[in-house]
Parts: C-alpha cells; structure tokens; sequence
C-alpha cells in the first residue's frame, strides 16, 4: 500500500480533508450556483426560476449547435485543405521528375535540320 493510500484511509477515518488531493471538478462555481426567483413575500417562484433555467438551457443549446456547425465547417475546410497540398505535392513531384528527365536526357530542338544540313 503507497503512503498516498495509506494517508487517504487514514484521513477518511478522521473525517479530515485529504492533503495533495486534485481538487475535484465537482465543486459549484458561481456560475454553477441557481440563481432562485422570488415572489414579493421572499418565497422562492419556482416557475420562475424554471422558466428562467429553460431560457438559459435553449440559449445554452442554441450555442452548442452553433460551436459544432462552426467546428464541422472547419473540419471540412482542414479535409480539404489536406487533399489540395497531397495534389500540391504530387504535382510538385512529377514537376520535378519531369525536369530531372529533360536535365539528362538530350531533347532535340523542334524544327527540321537547321543549318548546314
């Protein structure tokens, strides 16, 4: 047993937080906390505040569709991308094939025997 596993039972038995444990991502945030609505005698609207958090939650919605059609479109922009420098470079291969094969190779010049012959 490791002296991490050795401190985490012996804190569970005390009931005392665990020291060099990862804070949990768990824990509410301000923004993580309901915000209740109350009617003019201080008790909390549940319809209220239901009607609110369904108004968050379509808002919410609303921008997760368009984070993931703008991520998708991005996808298919970077897809694209890809395949034009594979051609890019493809024909930047047989360019250079090309122009090695006419460095060695002797081409003749175009047009009949030219002079003297």
């Amino acid at each position: 047993m490791s002296e991490d596993e050795i401190k985490k039972e012996e804190a569970e038995i005390k009931d005392e937080p665990v020291k060099d444990e990862p804070v949990s991502d768990d824990i509410e945030t301000d923004d993580d906390v309901i915000e209740f609505e109350f009617n003019d005698d201080g008790e909390a609207d549940l319809k209220a505040t239901l009607k609110k958090i369904r108004k968050d939650l379509k808002e919410a919605q609303k921008e997760k569709a368009e984070y993931l059609t703008s991520w998708q479109k991005e996808r298919a922009d970077f897809q694209n991308y890809k395949k034009d420098e594979d051609k890019r470079r493809v024909d930047y291969v047989n360019y250079a094939r090309e122009r090695f094969a006419l460095e060695l190779l002797p081409v003749p010049k175009q047009g009949g025997m030219g002079k003297g012959g």
